[in-house]
């Protein structure tokens, strides 16, 4: 005849509980963190560390180009030169008695096709008439406004032709000594000046004409 035990809370048997401290050092251990490890974890911290191995890597490339690269040299002066403070101007010995604002510049030349025509020598400078300390020689100059290039060079005489032009222009010919700089002996040529307006333009010209007859005397 059989014989049943009926299992109550008293004498139900106890599972043996562990301490976490008594399997830390265990292979219980292992399982443990296995269950509790998420393997996207994982995945994520082996990228983590190669990001790290590469960024390491890059560095070490970058510091080994530069010492690679890095050629030591020096550059020395062929030719030592030494420092102009002053630059001539050309009137050092001449006073300026006229000048005038100039809207265009103009020359009668021809251009690259060898068609005849106004070519423009300067834009928005000044017409300057200048007087020789020593000789009393007349010129009258006129430069290019951003670089300062000479642009007009002409000593102020008889041989100058003035022609009246209506409005703003005022025309005339004579020997121009950057022309002649440029093209040989063909220093003479035509000109024509454009003015900010009538009453400069009517103003050049009366003066102009008078140091023209004060050195035809």
């Amino acid at each position: 005849m059989f014989e049943y035990t009926f299992l109550t809370k008293s004498n139900f048997p106890k599972k043996e509980s562990k301490n976490l401290n008594d399997i830390w050092c265990s292979s219980e251990w292992d399982a443990v963190t296995k269950e509790n490890v998420n393997p996207h974890d994982n995945v994520k911290n082996n990228k983590q560390d190669e990001s790290k191995l590469e960024t390491e890597h890059d560095k070490h490339d970058e510091h080994d180009n530069v010492e690679e690269n890095c050629v030591d040299y020096n550059l020395k002066p062929i030719i030592h030169l030494t420092e102009q403070t002053q630059v001539s101007s050309g009137t050092e010995d001449e006073t300026q008695i006229h000048q005038f604002s100039v809207k265009k510049l103009y020359r009668w030349s021809k251009d690259t096709t060898g068609e005849q025509g106004w070519k423009t020598r300067a834009i928005e400078s000044v017409i300057e008439l200048w007087k020789s300390n020593t000789t009393g020689r007349l010129r009258m100059i006129c430069r290019e406004n951003l670089t300062g290039k000479l642009r007009l060079n002409q000593n102020v005489g008889k041989d100058i032709v003035v022609t009246e032009k209506p409005s703003f222009h005022c025309q005339w010919s004579a020997f121009d000594a950057t022309i002649a700089q440029e093209n040989g002996c063909q220093g003479f040529s035509m000109w024509l000046a454009k003015f900010t307006d009538v009453d400069t333009s009517k103003a050049f010209q009366r003066v102009l004409s008078s140091l023209i007859s004060s050195q035809s005397k």
